[in-house]
């Protein structure tokens, strides 16, 4: 299958789209609240084309072959054309206008049973599509190959990062009182443990509007969440060898993931809606607090790995050697 071809101006004509309200005002219908912003135009085309119309204002992906290599192609949803932040998100009702036929007779002979398959033929459609601002951009297949195949820059959202402390305990043997003068307790060391606050993030991203071939046994991204027959590990509870998101080699853990599957609009297929949790830790997940029990100032994060294994960062770390393995998580938004 080859990568998707928006319709060009010869075949939309054919379609005969209109945009009615010209008289009544009453399209486009527009309300603007923060991120909760959408617009609704109604348009008209010919009955048999409704389909192909809704195909286009919504969008859709596929999954195509490219010599050898797979890649995600998408046709764009259509975007408002005074108003570029709101996109055809759904086709809230179809209408006919000007009947035409009905394969259910008239004045049916004895015994006509009927099927439900008999069903009103219009001249045309009157569909209404709703235009709503969503989390994430859009940006076609040549940008996508311009970006290096980066899938992140479109259909890609950031949903949440919610920061919170994590408390870390630390021996009190690593502390001593401390007193003016040498009256108990000063110089003697802490019975109990102590700790301190450090700061972390869950981050939530989600890849939308995924075609269904994406996310079954034996595709890719499959054998990158659980793993595969052949030896290859799950990326999931690994580190980002190379920065993602911003946020640098090491520092974030792949720790959750949620697909959600739906019908795709026409109902003709499936599509994945899938919900990546990261866990960002600042000082890398491999790097543990070492409290310096001397006057020395040598307290801080450091590298903890088995021993002789020396100080490997998260892009040149080999597999068994620390906490966490390594992997380029980014890997995690490829088709192929």
């Amino acid at each position: 299958m080859p990568a998707l071809e928006p319709p060009d101006a010869e075949e939309i004509a054919t379609w005969e789209i209109r945009e009615r309200g010209v008289r009544d005002g009453g399209s486009p219908t527009e309300a603007f609240e923060g991120s909760s912003s959408h617009a609704e135009r109604t348009f008209f085309c010919k009955w048999d084309k409704r389909a192909d119309v809704v195909k286009w204002m919504l969008g859709h992906a596929i999954v195509w072959d490219d010599s050898g290599t797979l890649k995600l192609s998408r046709l764009l949803a259509q975007v408002h054309p005074d108003f570029p932040g709101l996109i055809c998100t759904k086709c809230t009702s179809i209408r006919g206008h000007r009947w035409v036929d009905n394969a259910v007779p008239i004045d049916p002979d004895e015994g006509y049973e009927f099927s439900a398959t008999q069903v009103n033929q219009f001249q045309d459609a009157e569909l209404s599509f709703q235009y709503e601002s969503m989390p994430f951009t859009q940006a076609t297949d040549v940008e996508v190959a311009t970006a290096d195949g980066d899938e992140t820059i479109r259909y890609v959202s950031r949903d949440s990062f919610e920061v919170s402390g994590e408390y870390l305990s630390l021996p009190g043997s690593a502390f001593v009182w401390q007193r003016s003068g040498a009256a108990a307790p000063n110089g003697q060391s802490i019975p109990s443990n102590v700790g301190k606050i450090v700061p972390g993030a869950v981050m939530s991203v989600t890849w939308w509007r995924l075609p269904d071939s994406v996310f079954e046994p034996e595709s890719a991204l499959w054998g990158r969440v659980f793993g595969t027959d052949e030896g290859d590990d799950p990326f999931l509870g690994k580190i980002n060898s190379a920065e993602m998101f911003g946020l640098p080699q090491g520092c974030v853990l792949f720790s959750g993931f949620k697909p959600i599957r739906r019908r795709a609009p026409l109902g003709d297929s499936y599509e994945w809606d899938i919900t990546f949790e990261f866990t960002f830790k600042p000082s890398g997940h491999n790097w543990v607090y070492f409290m310096d029990p001397t006057d020395a100032t040598n307290s801080g994060y450091y590298f903890v790995g088995k021993p002789g294994s020396g100080v490997q960062p998260a892009d040149v770390l080999d597999d068994g050697v620390s906490i966490y393995n390594s992997i380029d998580l980014n890997d995690l938004f490829k088709v192929s």
